[in-house]
């Protein structure tokens, strides 16, 4: 299995043309002169013997100018094929496809894409005459498939020196379209400690990020941290009967998250006593969360405080992943202009209905699937899901993306299908540029019930296991 990769301070740059190629991964392979050596051959299949260039098709200026072997490799296929058979060489590279599995080999070409005729009997012929080419390697017949294991060989002579030679301009590709991409990725809540769950969405937004910028989008990284909402409320309450100023001082995420961890726990025993007073911690938590809604001084300062402790501890945590980010936004920073103008088009479009108090979207109008969605309690307050259409809104106004990509776990699949639709409802036309790429979560943690494994925590560990090797 050929696989390349290069670092430059820990970003990897890549082409994504061959991005669902599982054996290169998307790595690129860059064309050099070695190609002459290895292209320009024909092994005689019989007499281990070659023969000269003169004597093979003609590749193209094109083909000739090509910048990675395995677009080269395409080319030539097209050309020894078009050479055989007469088929236009275009129809048989849109043919040619990435495999599934190593045993596949690194290409395959279904006949029946190119319209022949008989493509058993005619991939058997195909494959003894193609197997002459020295690039090509080794080629098989499968049913009406040909399969291509490229000349490993080669493959490491044309791509190494080039990747030495270019290094982090390696696989690069500066588009003259100048799109831009927002991905949004990370965005732990706040005051809570940056755990192992914390980790996938991290990784996996970064190197999309890379991505993109490697093949000349302009990329926007977001954190849009969850810095809103009942926890908040919870945490105010806790900290009130268990902060402890000294400990705050000295390990403020340390401290917040053993006062959420107990306050959760009071919680869930008062829960059991069916306790639905005005003094309960719930009822507490709600008139919190209220108050900072409406701008009370005293709550808003209790909620910069902690808001503050917890991106300064972020901030060298991202460091040491060698992460950065263009814009820490969060659910607080979604002005209310902006969630009234959301819930105005609602009513505009007659897609909300009034429940109970609520404000309820019924989306299984258009996907059973999608159920409804609450998007106002009957007390008034906003919930998630209006603030990340108001969020969606401000985006395309102020960032003017081309497309935004959302790194959100699997859990979370139903509910950005709710926020896709209603943005589609909502008559958008950039709704279709929106994606969500998910992740599988990882299993036991609960930071409610503090059975959590912390990221410092890991990265500690796998720097001390490093100066032991």
């Amino acid at each position: 299995m050929f696989r390349i990769l290069h670092f430059k301070n820990h970003s990897l740059s890549c082409r994504g043309h061959f991005s669902s190629h599982p054996r290169y991964n998307s790595i690129p392979l860059l064309i050099t002169h070695f190609r002459h050596t290895f292209c320009t051959t024909r092994k005689d299949s019989g007499q281990n013997k070659y023969r000269s260039e003169s004597s093979r098709p003609k590749l193209s200026k094109k083909s000739e100018q090509a910048n990675y072997p395995l677009d080269t490799l395409r080319e030539d296929i097209s050309i020894i094929l078009n050479d055989i058979s007469g088929i236009g060489r275009s129809l048989i590279v849109n043919a040619l496809e990435p495999t599934n599995n190593m045993e596949g080999g690194d290409l395959i070409l279904p006949l029946p894409k190119i319209k022949v005729a008989n493509p058993v009997a005619v991939a058997k012929r195909w494959a003894t005459e193609l197997s002459a080419y020295g690039s090509l390697g080794k080629v098989c017949a499968k049913g009406p498939f040909l399969q291509f294991f490229f000349d490993q060989k080669y493959l490491l002579q044309s791509a190494v020196p080039s990747i030495l030679l270019q290094k982090e301009r390696y696989g690069q590709e500066k588009s003259c379209l100048q799109k831009k991409v927002v991905v949004e990725f990370s965005s732990p809540n706040i005051a809570k400690p940056f755990h192992a769950g914390h980790l996938r969405s991290t990784i996996i937004g970064g190197f999309l990020s890379n991505l993109y910028e490697a093949m000349g989008w302009s990329v926007v990284r977001m954190n849009y941290l969850g810095d809103w909402g009942r926890q908040f409320g919870l945490l105010a309450v806790g900290f009130e009967k268990y902060g402890n100023e000294k400990a705050l001082e000295k390990q403020p995420i340390q401290h917040l998250f053993e006062v959420y961890v107990q306050i959760n726990k009071d919680l869930a025993e008062e829960e059991k006593e069916n306790d639905t007073s005005q003094c309960g911690i719930s009822s507490r938590a709600r008139t919190f969360f209220k108050k900072l809604e409406n701008g009370d001084q005293n709550a808003t300062k209790i909620w910069n405080r902690f808001r503050s402790l917890s991106i300064h501890h972020y901030i060298q945590t991202y460091s040491r992943l060698n992460i950065n980010f263009d814009i820490f936004s969060g659910e607080s920073q979604v002005s209310k202009e902006s969630m009234d103008e959301a819930l105005n088009i609602f009513y505009q479009n007659h897609l909300v209905e009034e429940k109970d108090g609520a404000l309820v979207i019924d989306l299984t109008q258009w996907s059973k699937n999608l159920g409804k969605a609450v998007v106002q309690k009957s007390d008034g307050t906003t919930l998630y899901l209006t603030r990340d259409v108001g969020a969606a809104m401000e985006r395309k106004k102020d960032l003017k993306f081309d497309k935004m990509v959302y790194v959100i776990s699997s859990q979370q699949d139903l509910y950005m299908s709710q926020l896709f639709m209603i943005l589609q409802k909502m008559n958008f036309d950039w709704a279709k540029d929106l994606n969500h790429v998910n992740f599988g979560m990882v299993q036991g943690m609960s930071t409610r019930k503090g059975n959590v494994v912390f990221l410092d925590t890991i990265l500690d560990e796998a720097r001390d296991k490093a100066f032991q090797i």
